[in-house]
Order: C-alpha cells, then sequence, then structure tokens
C-alpha cells in the first residue's frame, strides 16, 4: 500500500475520533422544539391550579436537561445518553398517563400526546446511535493502532 494511502487512512481515522456526534445532536435539539410546543400548549390549555406552576418547573428542568444531553451526547459522554434515554421514556410515561388522566386537557389531547410520543422517539434512537457510536469508538481507542496514531500526534 503506498504512503499517500495510510496516511490519508490515519487522518480519515483521526477525523472520525474527533468528530461530533452530530445525527444524535441534532435530535436532541430537535426534541427541544417539541418539549417547547408541549409546554405552551398544556399551559394553554389546563385549567389555571397548582398544576401550572408544577408543570412549569418540570418542563423547565427538562429543557435544561435536554440542553445538557444535547452537548454531552454531542462530546461522546455514555452517562448522557442514559439520561436521554430517561426522558424518552418519561416522555412516553408523560403521553399516555399523565396527560391524558392527570392533566386532562380539554381540546388539544391528540396534540400533546403526539408531541411527547414524537419527543420520545427522537431521545430514545437518539440515545441507541449514540450508544452504538461511543461503543465502537471507545472499543477501538483500546486498540493498538488507536494508541499508535494519537501517540504520533503528540511526538509531532
Amino acid at each position: 500500500m503506498p504512503k499517500h494511502d495510510n496516511e490519508y487512512r490515519e487522518k480519515m481515522i483521526k477525523v472520525s475520533l474527533f468528530r461530533k456526534n452530530s445525527l444524535p445532536y441534532a435530535m436532541i435539539l430537535f426534541s427541544i422544539l417539541f418539549e417547547l410546543a408541549y409546554t405552551v400548549w398544556i399551559l394553554d390549555d389546563i385549567a389555571v391550579s397548582f398544576l401550572m406552576g408544577l408543570i412549569t418547573i418540570v418542563n423547565i428542568f427538562l429543557l435544561f436537561m435536554l440542553f445538557a444531553c444535547a452537548v454531552k451526547t454531542g462530546t461522546y459522554r455514555k452517562g448522557w445518553v442514559i439520561v436521554t434515554a430517561c426522558i424518552g421514556g418519561y416522555a412516553m410515561f408523560r403521553a399516555f398517563l399523565i396527560v391524558p388522566f392527570v392533566l386532562h386537557p380539554q381540546t388539544i389531547l391528540m396534540r400533546l400526546m403526539v408531541c411527547n410520543v414524537i419527543m420520545a422517539l427522537l431521545c430514545l434512537a437518539a440515545s441507541v446511535r449514540s450508544f452504538a457510536i461511543i461503543t465502537k469508538r471507545d472499543e477501538f481507542l483500546k486498540t493498538d493502532e488507536a494508541s499508535y496514531l494519537l501517540a504520533k500526534d503528540l511526538v509531532r
């Protein structure tokens, strides 16, 4: 194999090691839009009660967590991938149990359920993809080839 091909291969491996985990990052950011839409619609539709304050606090916390998950998942952090999956599970739970049986929205039940299901699917898909990418990346980093490539950069 010519030297040029080896250099190109090494360069591509390095690029793949240090590139952002962009598709899951984008999916989690997109789920933030659905969380915002859910928040606005539910606060507009439910009757005024103490639940409005609780819903607002929970949704602000979820928005913060989703943004943190997007940033940390983009930089290959497994723990945050698990948090993202948990948020997706909570969105599914909220779609089928909390919204119809606790909050009782008068006119937009289906819109809220669809919003939550889409958010849950985005979070869960991002989690599965990120976990697969991170696992593959971590396995490669344990190889001699990765050690050689990383050490080669440190020597330069």
